[in-house]
């Protein structure tokens, strides 16, 4: 399933990216976006700065047939690591150890000069047969649920 999500922000890419890479906001995110618990690391390596995030939520399993709930259980660990190959953009993979399910793809951050959008563009894949578009279509709107707290919480820090 392809993804796409344009999000703003009230500064320039500059500003956004020293925001969004700094493991303090991480934590700040994990915990706006209810998550259960979460791990954060900020790493730099040849490849760019590495935001890497492990994070639990309790699954919204009301929200699925019941089969589906078997697949995804009560919790959900979602391994994240975004890669920002410069100030302006990267790639960003998100794994759930022992699900069946993945995104990976890209994110620009372009500036207008007066604010900078965040655009994300990823493939979603659940490989269930039968339940695999439900998941999917369940973890896209978590996926741009989060990126909304994220735009959310990073125009506070950036205004605050």
């Amino acid at each position: 399933m392809r993804f796409e999500k344009a999000t703003l922000f009230s500064a320039s890419p500059q500003r956004v990216f020293e925001v969004l890479t700094q493991e303090s906001f991480r934590h700040a995110l994990a915990k706006a976006a209810d998550m259960h618990r979460w791990e954060v690391s900020v790493t730099e390596s040849s490849a760019g700065i590495l935001v890497a995030n492990t994070v639990w939520y309790r699954s919204t399993s009301d929200r699925l047939p019941a089969a589906a709930q078997k697949v995804v259980g009560s919790e959900v660990a979602i391994h994240q690591v975004e890669t920002w190959t410069s100030h302006e953009g990267g790639t960003i993979e998100m794994q759930m150890p022992g699900k069946p399910g993945h995104i990976k793809g890209e994110f620009v951050l372009d500036y207008d000069g007066e604010a900078t959008t965040q655009t994300v563009n990823a493939d979603i894949s659940v490989r269930v047969p039968l339940l695999g578009k439900t998941l999917e279509k369940l973890l896209a709107s978590e996926f741009s649920d989060t990126l909304e707290i994220q735009s959310r919480l990073g125009n506070e820090t950036l205004n605050g």
